[in-house]
């Protein structure tokens, strides 16, 4: 539950997924081709989904009356 700005108790349910990373190591066979010893990529990103029935502001961000950003990063990891 959140309480309101007004003191009244408000139940809420949520579920949020705040970060998630995915790896990958690419095979020795494709990375010998180029001419590396190792090669891995990564995909990461944070405040991928959020479920709730509450359609105030966010209750976990009271700080702030915007939203918090979802970001998105991929990364290549070679290794000569």
């Amino acid at each position: 539950s959140f309480v309101g700005s007004d003191g009244a108790t408000i139940p809420v349910k949520l579920l949020r997924m705040n970060s998630i990373s995915l790896g990958y190591v690419l095979p020795e066979a494709w990375v010998k081709k180029i001419k590396l010893k190792g090669a891995s990529v990564v995909a990461s990103s944070n405040n991928v989904f959020k479920i709730s029935n509450y359609r105030g502001l966010d209750p976990q961000n009271s700080s702030s009356h915007t939203p918090a950003l979802r970001t998105i990063n991929l990364s290549l990891n070679c290794n000569f």
